[in-house]
């Protein structure tokens, strides 16, 4: 009888909530905080490049687990991809490469090389204005390598899988052509991203958390 109520109770309340709410149409693809630096490191009086990724690691969440009912602009470059009513890929944008240190070198360039289809991921160059999706790092049969464009730059990462997943790849010095410069030892580095949660995980908390509640209810009753 409890638990008839309690679930009654519930679904009025889940009901009047979804009412009172309206799907939005998203005009960009928003971006979770903290952002996970992707930092490069060059010294120029070593000589010296590194790569140093922040410890936290980033969730790949479709878009209809984020914030359900809301949908993209279908005139955006990235609404087949992203969008519940196409691909629906679950995505971030929480990596963000940055230099931390000094520029490149004259007439040089930072480089990235990434193989994102190999970890069972898509990458994305983003911008929102003006409205811009490019693959990168293999995607869609794109340059694995790709040039730093000189300032904070979050690629929109995104994948169908399920799972753990782990990306390998080097930032290292070249000429405008992405040839590397050898006088320049490659810097390695590692992007880790967490499984991809699935809904029915949600449905499971939350009848665990009212089975909870019908026990407490229980021994207060008790």
């Amino acid at each position: 009888m409890y638990l008839n109520k309690y679930l009654s109770f519930s679904g009025l309340i889940l009901t009047a909530g979804a009412a009172s709410l309206q799907a939005a149409e998203l005009s960009g693809v928003g971006q979770v905080m903290p952002m996970v630096h992707i930092s490069i490191e060059f010294n120029e009086f070593s000589g010296t490049l590194g790569a140093h990724v922040d410890s936290e690691i980033p969730q790949l969440t479709p878009l209809s687990i984020a914030s359900p009912g809301d949908s993209f602009n279908p005139s955006a470059p990235w609404f087949e991809t992203l969008d519940p009513s196409q691909e629906g890929q679950a995505f971030t944008r929480r990596f963000g490469f940055v230099s931390t240190l000094d520029p490149a070198p004259s007439n040089r360039s930072f480089w990235i090389s990434l193989d994102a289809p190999s970890a069972g991921l898509e990458a994305y160059y983003y911008r929102e204005t003006p409205a811009t999706f490019d693959p990168i790092f293999g995607t869609d049969g794109s340059d694995f390598i790709w040039e730093y464009p000189g300032s904070m730059t979050h690629p929109v990462f995104t994948t169908q899988s399920t799972g753990n997943i782990s990306l390998s790849g080097t930032i290292y010095i070249g000429d405008a052509t992405g040839a590397i410069d050898n006088t320049y030892a490659a810097a390695p580095f590692t992007l880790n991203f967490t499984a991809v949660p699935e809904p029915g995980t949600y449905a499971l908390i939350a009848g665990l958390g009212v089975l909870g509640l019908v026990a407490l209810r229980r021994r207060q009753q008790g």
